[in-house]
């Protein structure tokens, strides 16, 4: 059985696998099984069912550009999702609505899947490149979106873990959730240049693990985990462009919390489950 990656739980099934894992603990692994059995999306038809998967009219094996051509494409703006400003609620209608599932599909299908290590290494990228690159000065980063990087450090550890009969299967399903995410979330422009611009000021590695460790947000797990992801990206891609210390100088420098909620209800059940187990202090 391979993870399945639910909107519901915005990846953690295969996030907390890759975790138990890392950590060699069979407490996280049995966490995440029991996620992976007790949240099947009916999403998962996509999956199961071949009849699905087609070839699309518009393809491409970097998802960036398939990312960046979604976000062009004005098919969506015709589009109604029951909220404007991302969350929940909208992931649903994907599977409900024949218009917005015909699309959802055609972009899934946009990306042909080939040559694994270096289109994981691309997968990666643009990971970074959504979460970040889509972030707006004085705007709180979108909650669904970072779900988009810390499953993509998981795939990174689980696909060398597993049978490799399962290795594009698993990919296919983690593009799924990031295309749902992407959609249900608005399709914010992405713009790499917001992390190559960023200027490092001799701040290194050193420095964003101090943020995440002893800096204003290191209760906050979602914030930890992203910083990692980075961290881990780095060292198994390497970074002579320098893109993945920018992003994370960025990133721990403009954090101020989390959005993308579709309502307030929304956002305050994230955030009084993560006060309860202790992710976030009274004052946040």
């Amino acid at each position: 059985m391979t993870p399945r990656l639910t909107p519901s739980v915005v990846g953690h099934p295969l996030i907390h696998l890759g975790y138990a894992y890392e950590l060699s603990s069979h407490t996280l692994a049995i966490e995440a099984l029991a996620h992976i059995c007790s949240f099947y999306s009916p999403s998962h038809k996509y999956i199961d069912d071949p009849s699905y998967t087609k070839p699309s009219p518009w393809s491409s094996d970097v998802p960036l550009e398939v990312l960046q051509h979604m976000s062009q494409d004005p098919r969506f703006s015709s589009l109604t999702f029951p909220s404007t400003v991302g969350g929940c609620e909208n992931f649903d209608t994907m599977t409900s609505d024949k218009e917005k599932e015909s699309l959802m599909l055609e972009y899934w299908n946009s990306l042909t899947v080939h040559n694994l290590p270096s289109q994981f290494e691309a997968a990666q990228r643009a990971a970074v490149a959504l979460v970040i690159g889509s972030h707006n000065k004085g705007e709180k980063y979108d909650f669904f979106l970072v779900h988009v990087l810390t499953s993509s450090h998981a795939l990174r550890i689980v696909i060398p873990k597993i049978d490799k009969r399962w290795h594009i299967p698993l990919i296919r399903q983690w593009w799924l959730f990031v295309v749902q995410t992407y959609i249900a979330q608005g399709l914010p422009t992405i713009d790499p240049g917001k992390i190559h611009m960023v200027d490092l000021k001799d701040r290194d590695w050193q420095w964003v693990e101090r943020q995440a460790v002893n800096g204003k947000w290191n209760m906050d797990a979602h914030f930890v985990k992203a910083i990692r992801a980075l961290k881990v990206a780095k060292e198994t891609w390497g970074d002579d462009y320098l893109f993945f210390i920018k992003a994370a100088v960025h990133f721990a420098e403009t954090f101020n919390g989390w959005g993308g909620f579709g309502s307030e209800e929304e956002a305050e059940e994230v955030h009084n489950t993560a006060k309860k187990n202790g992710f976030v202090s009274d004052s946040e």
